[in-house]
């Protein structure tokens, strides 16, 4: 996988004896920003100003997770390549975004980290990389077991609860040893979060059943995003209930059965199984 840091750029601009404009340096990549603002984080006036302001006030950070970042992207590579026994033949771009998504995978399966987000932190880098390189080998996988992306049903949030569950689960393998919270919040401020997570799994998975009945098309941002969490006080529990979904499925099916769920047309089936076994008392 080959590291393709657009940063270079970003700071040469910042740091220039000029006024900094911002849309010199999205015109330098246009494909990565086009991607970036279509489908992750809108660009309007108001976002541009805004980070504008925060960049002066995170400028040394910011500094120091790109430092640190590239080094990270290649050892979890080939922790990966190891793992899953094979290489991404895709790019991993580094950008620096408008505070939006901090890193996600597109549908070509490249890899981008916003670095405005990300902490300077190896250990909760290693994380986060862990958890995008796991959805790049997913989709890959995917496609060699036939998938048809067009058939799937993007709007269904059980597919996204199956995906960002074989994400988190396989992170914990792939860089294994950190506390369990930090795989979800990707920060170490998560242990309330995942606390009230382990409490009330079953209130959880209530909610989200009522909600899948109720308002399924609204349900991405609320239990995917670091937007949601209007209905129980907490965001991204459907990461929590994808998580433990997967880790049920371990002790049934094989690696490859998990993975390639989704091209077989069963993840959502899958999922509510598991919900109908958990909240009859039975997992």
């Amino acid at each position: 996988m080959k590291v393709n840091d657009t940063t270079k750029d970003f700071f040469r601009l910042y740091e220039a004896d000029l006024p900094f404009d911002l849309h010199e340096y999205h015109k330098l990549y246009p494909s990565i920003f086009s991607t970036y603002f279509n489908g992750y984080c809108k660009k309007t006036s108001e976002r541009l100003l805004v980070a504008k302001k925060r960049y002066f006030e995170d400028y040394s950070r910011l500094k120091k997770v790109n430092r640190l970042l590239p080094s990270v992207i290649d050892k979890v590579v080939t922790k990966g390549e190891s793992f899953f026994g094979f290489s991404l033949n895709v790019p991993a771009h580094i950008l620096v975004g408008l505070y939006a998504s901090n890193a996600f995978v597109d549908h070509q399966t490249e890899v981008y980290f916003a670095i405005e987000k990300l902490q300077p932190d190896p250990e909760l880098l290693e994380i986060i990389v862990a958890h995008e390189i796991i959805h790049s080998y997913h989709y890959h996988i995917l496609d060699r077991a036939g998938i048809n992306w067009n058939i799937i049903d993007w709007s269904d949030v059980r597919n996204s609860m199956y995906l960002e569950g074989i994400a988190t689960y396989f992170s914990q393998k792939l860089v294994p040893g950190y506390p369990q919270s930090y795989y979800f919040s990707y920060d170490k401020n998560g242990k309330d979060w995942l606390s009230y997570c382990q409490n009330h799994q079953l209130i959880i998975a209530e909610a989200f059943l009522a909600d899948l009945d109720n308002q399924p098309n609204e349900m991405e941002r609320e239990w995917f995003r670091l937007s949601g969490g209007q209905r129980l006080g907490y965001n991204r529990l459907g990461y929590f209930l994808g998580t433990a979904f997967v880790h049920n499925l371990c002790n049934k099916l094989s690696d490859h059965e998990i993975f390639t769920l989704l091209a077989q047309n069963k993840a959502s089936i899958a999922v509510n199984k598991w919900f109908q076994k958990l909240t009859s008392g039975y997992n």
